[in-house]
């Protein structure tokens, strides 16, 4: 049995030593109003009367006439309102529930010249990006790292000289650093070859088994000056920078121990704490901060135990506070949680639901003399947003307020395209528009510089590779014998020569991968296997190539093409744009004939199927695809799931200025 999280409202109150002791009674009627509907077991809710007596400013709910960037607008004009009653930034806190809608509204405050003090996700930071990124050249052949715009004068290159430096370490260097240290190639301009020549001077005597922590400080303080321009700038921007990379840097220093180079470590370490979002410690800020003058953004979770003179609670609508609950992947069955005989999803939408009531009550109970809440009243593209019904539990001397904003800003920040020049027509594999259609961005890396990498392996991702081996093995050579014996030779060739032939794990991958092997054998059975073929379909500005896995034949005549899955199969892959290339090549390139993918996972194969119009609007979109990769749209796709895997982890973000020729074919 495990124990619910029901939430002790009356021991939370008391922990950080009696609301009613801090908060005016307008603020304090407020959350006590709110608290009493809250399903707490043994409690009846709250009836606490401040100590401190009213103060005459009611708490007041904003409704914003417009989109985030007008509530955006809506802030900036409290926060000046307050600051010229006498309130300093400093004291005045911004809370939300989570960090990306928080990191938003601090690049939207400080673009409106709000000065903001908020760490965030110290990995995630610019500053501390630049750090990592000038890192991996030290340990990267290819030196991915150059394809991260540098906010140091003297190591700026264009996109052109970066470009040509890729190429050249792809093709011919051996080593980490042999990109600077080795004759430039002669495309590379004066002016890169200067670029080159301060990163000689700059990594001398560093490299692959350096220290983290000591080649960081060599770049700040000795041989960069980062450290001496921050230190003597006066903005909060800067300051806060200064901060958070005080902060990365205690944290480098204190890193435990193990085999291998200790940049590596570094960095396979901080995907891994992404990953798990096992980072917050690091979210918190410094004693030495408390004197900036900047508004403070936390999340309602990281500003428990603290108080603020006022307090801004924005995004109060309908399904943002409180988030709607999401499916959980292993719901609990009847009986397991203490208490209750619910289960699945019943049991976690509950919990998820007095989590966000709990959370919202920490954000009401920090405020002492203000309170203000807010809520935009339509999405960007024009739909109404209904207020969260939070507010309307927080009492009837709660003060509503329309807000018009005369001329709204914008909260989103534009993707601005980057300088491609394609030379002749590309011609774009399947894979390369399914890349573009996850991560536009990893696309540019990928296969515009040609920065290479691959993402961050597991060994259960080792097990799906030796599977794919085999079966394009066996795609690729239709008489080889299926026998249980020639199929397990094979299957040894290639396991001996991967890492699972070593880990203790071995059998039980090698049970999953015999498994999925064996059902591809099985698919087959009454069709007679043919050798893959390659297929092509234009639309304007480019031709698709589609790679099919193999073409088996059916006893009636009729020709199948095969897509070889080795994983589960999933809706949205099975709907994503890229994978219709498939069905399209299929049918304009081999009429009559099916595609069809097949789910070793699963041991499923679902046919593709697409009814004329279907297929009209399935070519638009890659049609769509085409355009944005002419047009140097690659713009990012920020994930805490799949970025911290991917090769481009450290280096993503501003891309060098200028231009750089690619062809594609």
């Amino acid at each position: 049995m495990l124990p619910g999280k029901s939430f002790d409202l009356n021991r939370a109150m008391l922990k950080d030593e009696a609301p009613r002791k801090r908060s005016r009674k307008e603020i304090v009627d407020a959350y006590c109003a709110f608290a009493a509907a809250m399903p707490v077991s043994g409690s009846t809710g709250p009836d606490l009367d401040s100590d401190r007596g009213p103060s005459g400013e009611p708490v007041e709910f904003r409704t914003v006439r417009g989109d985030n960037g007008a509530e955006m607008d809506a802030l900036v004009t409290s926060i000046e309102a307050l600051k010229d009653s006498g309130r300093a930034y400093r004291d005045q806190a911004l809370l939300c529930s989570g960090n990306d809608r928080l990191s938003k509204i601090g690049t939207g405050l400080e673009a409106r010249g709000i000065p903001v003090l908020y760490l965030g996700s110290l990995f995630e930071r610019p500053e501390v990006r630049d750090l990592l990124a000038w890192l991996s050249l030290l340990v990267d052949r290819r030196a991915m790292g150059l394809a991260r715009r540098t906010t140091v004068p003297g190591l700026a290159m264009s996109l052109s000289d970066v470009g040509a430096v890729l190429t050249h370490a792809k093709n011919q260097m051996a080593a980490p650093l042999d990109w600077c240290r080795g004759a430039p190639p002669p495309e590379v301009s004066q002016d890169g070859n200067a670029a080159l020549a301060n990163y000689r001077r700059i990594v001398e005597g560093l490299g692959p088994e350096s220290d983290p922590w000591t080649a960081l400080a060599i770049l700040l303080l000795d041989r960069a000056g980062i450290a001496a321009r921050i230190a003597s700038a006066a903005d909060v921007t800067s300051r806060a920078q200064g901060i958070a990379i005080w902060q990365f840097m205690n944290f480098v220093r204190a890193q435990p121990g193990g085999g291998g180079p200790r940049i590596r470590r570094l960095m396979d370490r901080i995907r891994q704490l992404v990953l798990l979002s096992d980072d917050r410690d690091l979210r918190n800020l410094p004693d030495a901060a408390n004197g900036i003058d900047a508004v403070r953004l936390m999340t309602m979770h990281g500003s428990k135990g603290l108080e603020f003179p006022v307090v801004h609670i924005p995004g109060m609508n309908l399904n943002t506070l409180p988030r709607s609950p999401q499916a959980p992947a292993c719901p609990p069955p009847a009986g397991l949680v203490e208490g209750t005989t619910s289960w699945g999803r019943e049991v976690t939408d509950r919990e998820h639901r007095e989590e966000q009531e709990c959370l919202f009550y920490v954000a009401l109970s920090r405020a002492e003399d203000h309170l203000i809440l807010y809520a935009p009243d339509r999405t960007a593209n024009g739909k109404s947003r209904q207020p969260s019904p939070f507010i309307a539990r927080l009492g009837s001397a709660l003060l509503h307020t329309d807000v018009v904003i005369a001329h709204p800003g914008s909260d989103e920040q534009p993707d601005l395209p980057i300088g491609v020049d394609f030379r002749g027509e590309p011609a774009l594999t399947q894979a390369q528009l399914a890349l573009y259609e996850r991560c536009p961005r990893r696309f540019f890396y990928t296969h515009v510089l040609e920065a290479g990498g691959r993402r961050t392996s597991t060994l259960f991702m080792d097990m799906h590779e030796v599977v794919r081996a085999v079966t394009d093995q066996l795609a690729a050579d239709p008489l080889h014998p299926l026998d249980q014996a020639a199929i397990a030779a094979l299957t040894d060739q290639h396991w001996s020569e991967s890492t699972l032939a070593t880990t203790p794990a071995e059998e039980g991958y090698r049970q999953a991968a015999d498994a999925m092997i064996a059902y591809f054998v099985r698919s087959r059975q009454g069709r007679a296997a043919g050798p893959a073929e390659e297929l092509r379909f234009d639309v304007p500005g480019a031709t698709i190539v589609v790679k099919t896995n193999e073409a088996v034949v059916e006893p009636g005549g009729g020709r199948v093409f095969r897509d070889i899955r080795t994983g589960h199969r999933s809706d949205t892959l099975v709907k994503s744009k890229a994978l219709n290339a498939f069905a399209i090549a299929v049918g304009r390139a081999a009429p009559g004939c099916r595609a069809e993918v097949v789910f070793l996972s699963d041991e499923t194969v679902v046919p593709l199927q697409l009814k004329p119009a279907a297929l009209a609007k399935r070519v638009d979109d890659l049609s769509a695809f085409v355009t944005g990769i002419l047009k140097g749209r690659y713009p990012q796709r920020v994930s805490s799931r799949t970025c911290p895997n991917c090769p481009a982890f450290f280096i993503c973000g501003p891309v060098p200025p200028g231009r750089v020729e690619k062809n594609l074919r």
